[in-house]
């Protein structure tokens, strides 16, 4: 869990389950819906529930 969204707003999650491949440079290499298809584009259409974001709170 995590709460504030930090992660998943920087790199653009816009659905659940999401997938984000994440090299060792830290380098967002793949996102896009999970299956079984071999694909070499590093973006492919997401799908699943939506992601909604909750405001950001400052304590």
């Amino acid at each position: 869990m995590h709460p504030a969204g930090t992660l998943v707003r920087a790199y653009g999650a816009k659905t659940t389950p999401p997938l984000q491949v994440i090299d060792a440079a830290r380098t967002l290499v793949y996102m896009g819906g999970i299956d079984d298809r071999a694909t070499t584009d590093p973006v492919t259409r997401p799908y699943g529930c939506s992601v909604e974001y909750r405001a950001a709170t400052i304590s």
